[in-house]
């Protein structure tokens, strides 16, 4: 017979359950997109849900995924993408301009993992300036419609071979400014 100690209560523990873990590499895109992977179970395949905005360390749980019917954890890695760092929920990225966009403002395209946009340059942007697109990042983990931001840091690209002409106006423009 059990019984509980005095003045205290009796509590039957649970049995833990072991969880097995296996990274599963995923790209960028599919990150802000959501993807899914096959898995062999006990002779069974099963589909895993990989939700939109899951980043490098996110945890899936998958009941009764591992050999001996324990529950398996996936480990998400995004893989490194050439074109974006990812930093929490934003994305971050490099554009080149040249030296009169920069100077005098303009619109430029810029990718972003949802497509195309129109970045408009304000005038007298410096180089390794940074430009905040807000809401044009990686979806955030269980927040339908949130989104972190897109941050884009301008190089400002200097030409190298000018004609003499070029020379002239270049120097008549700095005349005019100082």
């Amino acid at each position: 017979m059990n019984a509980a100690p005095r003045g205290g209560s009796f509590r039957q523990q649970q049995p833990r359950h072991r969880s097995y873990e296996q990274e599963v590499t995923i790209s960028l895109t599919e990150a802000f997109s959501g993807t899914s992977r096959g898995l062999e179970i006990n002779g069974a395949r099963k589909e895993v849900v990989i939700p939109a905005g899951a980043k490098t360390g996110t945890k899936i749980r998958v009941a009764g995924g591992a050999p001996n019917g324990e529950d398996l954890l996936l480990r998400i890695r995004v893989a490194d993408d050439p074109r974006f760092a990812l930093e929490g929920d934003d994305l971050q990225t490099v554009i080149q301009i040249d030296m009169f966009t920069a100077a005098l403002g303009g619109d430029v395209e810029v990718t972003a993992l949802s497509g195309k946009l129109k970045l408009t340059i304000p005038p007298g942007t410096q180089p390794d300036q940074k430009i905040r697109l807000v809401g044009k990042g990686l979806p955030v983990l269980k927040r339908s419609g949130q989104f972190g931001n897109l941050i884009v840091t301008v190089k400002v690209a200097i030409p190298k071979n000018l004609s003499p002409e070029q020379k002239e106006l270049l120097s008549q423009a700095k005349e005019g400014i100082s």
